[in-house]
Order: C-alpha cells, then structure tokens, then sequence
C-alpha cells in the first residue's frame, strides 16, 4: 500500500481537517503536503484500487493499463468532424491517477502560458512563482541548475537504450531544419530530440511513489481506495463533508470543514454531488488535448531493445508473495519528439471526417 490505510468503519462519522478527493497526481501531492505539519488530520479518498500492479510500475507496461482496469475509459460525446465517432479519454482510476497510467512525459510547458494565466487573474501562477515548485518537485539526472532541481521526490531522466526509429527520426528533423534540442524542459521548447521520464532504476515513479509512499507511516494521514464519493454535505451553504461508497457498496460519511478535489476529470462526473451541478453550463465545455498516430513504413526491421533490469514480476497464484526477478525492458514509452511554432487562426477543422482531404492545383 501507497499509504497508511484504515477499515472503512474506523473514520465512519469521524472528523477531518482536510479532506482531498481524487488521489490522483495533484491529490497525492496535496495530501502529502499537508499531513507535513503533524497537528492535522488529513484524509485523502480514491476511487480506484491502490497502485501495487506491477504493470504500473515497468515503463513499457502502458499497453497493459490503458483503457483498463485502472482507466475511467471515458470518452467524448459523439464528434462530428469524426463521423460520428466517440474519442478514448484515458484518466487513471488508481492511486497516482494519470500519473500511474500515462506514457511517463515529463513535460512542465511554455512559460508564456503560465504568465498568461498569472496576467489573466490566476494570482501565483506565473512562471517565476512555479518554476521554484518544479525544481524542489525533482530529482533531475543533470543535477542542480536554474530549471532544474536535484533531490526531489520524482527522479528525471532520459531513454539510455535509445530505439534506432528514434534515432532516425531526430536526424530527420535536424536535416529538416529544426534544432537538436537536448532539454525540453529548458530555456527553449522548440526542436527535436528526446523527451525526458519520471523513472528512476527502471521503474515508473508516480506522485503516489514519489509522495505518498515515504510518508505512509504519518498518524495524521490516512489513505482510502475503492472510496467513490457519491454527494458532498452541505450546511448552510458550506461544505462539511462528504459521503462515499465503499468497494462492498457500503455509504461512510466524514466530516471536515476544508477539502479539495483534485481531479479535472472527475468534474464532470461528481457535479451532480455538488452545487455546481444547479449552475448551467458547468463542465460542458470541457476541453483536453489529443494525440495521434501516424503510419510510417522503414526499409529495415528494428526491434526494441531488451536488457535484465531489477523489475516487478509475479507468477505466483494472488495472494502469495512471490520474489521479484529482473525482467523486461528499461527503455521508457517516450521516444524523439519534435517542437514547432505554428500560426494560430480562429475556427475549427477536421482532423479525421468524412469529407475527402484538399488536392493540390
């Protein structure tokens, strides 16, 4: 277990000082927060079971843990620039949320997003207010610089068995005219190169693995899975509490005058437990960004590289503890990557319908 967890029956009616719903990446950073200071009782509730698959843990093992057991498996209203087709919007249903799933990019993006939102109303936002967080948040394989920190929770690095397709692919750019760029989380974005990972030996390493689990013994945190929350208690117009379900069906209510939700995804999901439910046109235009795939044929066959790495694997029967052995491969999911600027215009367009592409005159 990530953290200190108790029976159900124990915290049933019991009060809390802080209470933080959804122990996702931001949830697993709050609540380890804020159990620092000893004198608060903080509770933080997950939907999902706790992170112990050991597929979480192998960088390839994403195949394994997208649109899964541990995926919400949400998807979009039916697109009409797509034919009607629904999309796959993966978010974790597991402690470290989509940190436990993703494809492990450490990423943090343009500074000139955070100063626009800092310049629209969003106090402490701005990109020298969050670049110290960023650097007390990691523990970066190029040690201590002015982007970058070293003894942080979340180990930083970069792919050391390199694919050869993705050797070939940031030759291609370079040749191309984009710059080689050694760090995307630098002073520039744009180019061509490799991304970096929070894996550290060989294993993905989440905020639930970074955060939590160090403080797990903490008396003043608790930590409960398969705890959906089904309404938020509300006295006088205040929250002061919130009402769960148990992975038996059971109801537990707790009590606490501040609590968080700490997952952009849920919003949509868990409104109807709150006020905002009454509001109209809540969640209704939410907005995420998409990636693709695009076929690509090599004259040569390559394969990825596999080398014994101090992995998590289990063969023996549930239940049964059973002794790790090295398996699979180190190489994370993210290989090059490219960084462009583009013209922005206003309007849509469509990405796969069914309308024939343009010919060229």
């Amino acid at each position: 277990m990530s953290a200190n967890i108790t029976p159900e029956q124990d915290i049933d009616g019991r009060y809390f000082d802080h209470i933080v719903v959804g122990g996702g990446a931001a949830g697993c950073v709050v609540a380890a927060r804020l159990s620092e200071r000893g004198d608060r009782d903080v509770l933080l509730l997950e939907a999902g079971a706790p992170d112990t698959d050991p597929a979480i843990f192998a960088p390839r093992g994403v195949s394994q843990l997208q649109r899964g057991e541990h995926d919400w498996c949400d998807v979009t209203v039916p697109q009409p620039a797509l034919g009607g087709r629904e999309v796959p919007v993966s978010a974790g249903r597991v402690l470290g949320g989509g940190g436990s799933i993703n494809f492990l990019a450490w990423y943090r993006g343009h500074r000139l997003d955070y100063d626009g939102w800092a310049a629209n109303g969003m106090p402490g936002w701005s990109w020298s207010e969050v670049l110290p967080r960023f650097r007390r948040s990691e523990d970066h394989e190029l040690g201590t610089s002015p982007l970058h920190g070293s003894g942080g929770p979340i180990p930083v690095t970069t792919a050391k068995s390199i694919h050869p397709m993705s050797l070939a692919f940031i030759a291609a750019g370079v040749e191309a005219g984009l710059p080689f760029n050694r760090d995307f989380n630098g002073a520039e974005l744009e180019g061509v190169g490799l991304l970096s990972s929070n894996v550290g030996a060989g294993e993905r390493v989440s905020t639930a693995h970074g955060y939590l689990r160090p403080v797990r013994n903490r008396p003043h945190l608790s930590v409960h899975t398969h705890a959906l929350v089904q309404r938020v208690v509300l006295h006088h117009g205040a929250a002061r509490g919130v009402v769960f379900t148990t992975a038996d069906g059971r109801e537990v209510s707790v009590r606490g005058p501040r609590w968080c939700c700490a997952r952009d995804h849920c919003v949509p999901r868990n409104s109807s437990c709150s006020p905002a439910s009454a509001r109209p046109g809540t969640c209704g235009t939410w907005e995420s960004r998409w990636s693709g795939t695009c076929p690509a044929s090599a004259r040569t066959c390559t394969t990825t590289p596999r080398r014994p790495l101090p992995g998590r694997s289990s063969t023996g029967p549930p239940g049964r503890t059973t002794t790790p052995r090295t398996t699979g491969s180190a190489t994370p999911t993210n290989g090059a990557v490219r960084w462009r600027r583009s013209v922005r215009r206003a309007g849509s367009c469509a990405a796969a319908g069914t309308r024939p592409l343009p010919t060229s005159s």
